[in-house]
């Protein structure tokens, strides 16, 4: 490990306490959306989110594959309002979940620290997820994005090394904060924008801390997913077509 335990822990600390300052600002903006003014708006308000993925050709990288963004909305979809980004958010943070305990549970994390690390950004993704359930309303979700879920599980199934598992879950760290930078230029309430560059950081974070786990150069992730794409910077970002909240079609 290129950090010792106690530096490992001192950025656990760090993320640990962003994140609780975010999840506070989370919780009010969520309440604003389903009981403040802007709750009118947000039934209302429709933005292109399917249109633009598929325009910009986006793609993302986990591990060692590609998935073209246009996979991600569900079948059929044009539009989506700012509960379906929600909910679509949810199952990307539940699947992080998800991926987090497989990662534990693989036998190749024989670092404690690192192993701290990754129960405490597993309860973070299930916190966001909640948070994003509750922007969701009556649209949450209690299943992990079925694609997201297989692909990572596929990765995870296929690496050796404590290493290669930290380098899965880097590639998702900054897949779900590009995908949420991605996001912002598609929703249309204030409270659900917030709320959504809240999260934001909490992900790039997380990916920050293991980046330097592995060693990795600072331009590799200072912020990388900023860089990925020429016109807006989510070329990483994660499209609802290709990971749609309900199981995939065959």
């Amino acid at each position: 490990m290129l950090l010792s335990a106690r530096e490992l822990r001192h950025l656990m600390e760090r993320v640990d306490d962003q994140h609780r300052d975010a999840m506070l600002t989370f919780r009010a903006d969520a309440e604003e959306v389903h009981f403040g003014a802007t709750a009118k708006v947000l039934g209302s308000s429709r933005r292109r989110f399917l249109a633009r993925a598929t325009a910009g050709g986006a793609a993302l990288t986990i591990g060692t594959s590609t998935l073209a963004f246009s996979r991600i909305l569900p079948a059929g979809a044009q539009e989506l309002d700012d509960t379906d980004i929600a909910a679509f958010a949810a199952s990307v943070e539940l699947a992080a979940v998800e991926a987090y305990a497989a990662a534990a549970g693989s036998e190749l994390i024989t670092t404690a620290e690192i192993l701290d690390a990754a129960t405490l950004f597993s309860s973070h993704h299930q916190e966001h997820a909640d948070g994003f359930n509750a922007l969701a309303g009556d649209a949450a979700v209690e299943d992990p994005n079925p694609g997201l879920l297989e692909e990572v599980a596929g990765q995870l199934e296929e690496a050796t090394t404590e290493a290669g598992v930290l380098e899965i879950a880097f590639d998702l760290e900054q897949a779900a904060a590009s995908t949420y930078l991605f996001a912002l230029g598609a929703l249309t309430t204030s409270a659900a924008y917030t709320a959504t560059a809240s999260i934001l950081p909490i992900e790039a974070q997380h990916a920050v801390v293991l980046a330097t786990l592995l060693g990795k150069d600072a331009v590799e992730y200072l912020p990388s997913f900023e860089s990925l794409d020429e016109t807006d910077g989510t070329a990483a970002a994660l499209d609802p077509d290709t990971f749609p909240v309900g199981e995939p079609e065959t």
